[in-house]
């Protein structure tokens, strides 16, 4: 088998065909953004850069890159989570700052 290729495997039913193949850690980040829990994924990938010793410009300086998305796009994606629930206010006006 060629190196950075993964084993899959089917599973065929009478009613189903599944194919199955082994996930990694950035599947898992990628897993929980698409269900917007995207404080346990930004830990995750800080996790992974710890372990890893992974360096911000490692990459290109895009940031990290998870599954197509960057540490700064999983932390924009939260931002505008945070706001769209009420859950991080911005002041309207200059009136509110005094």
């Amino acid at each position: 088998m060629p190196v950075g290729e993964a084993r899959s495997y089917v599973v065929m039913s009478p009613r189903d065909l599944v194919l199955v193949q082994p996930r990694d850690r950035r599947d898992h980040v990628v897993w929980l953004v698409e269900r917007k829990r995207y404080e346990e994924a930004l830990s995750a990938v800080e996790q992974m850069e710890a372990e890893e010793q992974v360096t911000l410009q490692g990459d290109g300086g895009r940031g990290s890159d998870v599954g197509g998305l960057s540490v700064s796009d999983i932390g924009q994606r939260y931002i505008e989570h945070l706001v769209s629930e009420g859950a991080f206010l911005f002041p309207s006006t200059s009136d509110d700052i005094n």
